[in-house]
């Protein structure tokens, strides 16, 4: 069966390594280069990386993979998972997938738009606000293991206290 391009699309979500303080792109080029291969053209690259996409960084990925800046996503760390959703929002990786697609946009705004069940993006943002807040109460909590020497060891673990707290 042959889909039309318009009820797919092919995002190629990759790492950017740090080193010497530079984004590497070596990788990504790579794994297009290995996507194009099989006759398939990415039309997002969403970039895993340490810290924020630098533009040089985003505008050689664009020349590289042949797609548009807009469509370099930038996916790199933040300080609580809340944030992802606000990062997708401020690069607006919903129009863009809309439009990629051919999908109608909602009239509704986003910030308003809540389906059953679901937070809006006023709420990771009041979730965000709570989280960086200087008026937040500290709390001690005891967390005896018998695995203490690696640091992966109980991750999952520490995750589960840093959100609930």
């Amino acid at each position: 069966h042959s889909l039309p391009p318009e009820d797919f699309s092919v995002l190629l979500l990759t790492y950017l390594p740090t080193m010497g303080g530079t984004q590497k792109t070596k990788p990504t080029q790579h794994a297009t280069r290995t996507l194009l291969s099989l006759g398939m053209i990415p039309d997002f690259v969403v970039c895993r990386c340490e810290t924020p996409l630098e533009p040089d960084t985003m505008n050689k990925l664009s020349q590289m993979c042949g797609i548009a800046p807009k469509y370099v996503i930038d996916a790199h760390n933040v300080d609580a998972l809340y944030r992802v959703p606000l990062n997708f929002h401020e690069q607006n990786v919903v129009g863009l997938l809309e439009k990629r697609l051919g999908l109608i946009p909602r009239p509704v705004p986003l910030e308003s738009f809540t389906p059953p069940g679901m937070p809006s993006l006023a709420d990771f943002k009041r979730y965000c606000s709570i989280l960086s807040g200087e008026d937040c109460k500290t709390i001690r909590i005891g967390f005896v293991g018998k695995y203490t020497k690696g640091s992966d060891t109980y991750f999952s673990v520490m995750q589960t206290f840093e959100h609930c707290c």
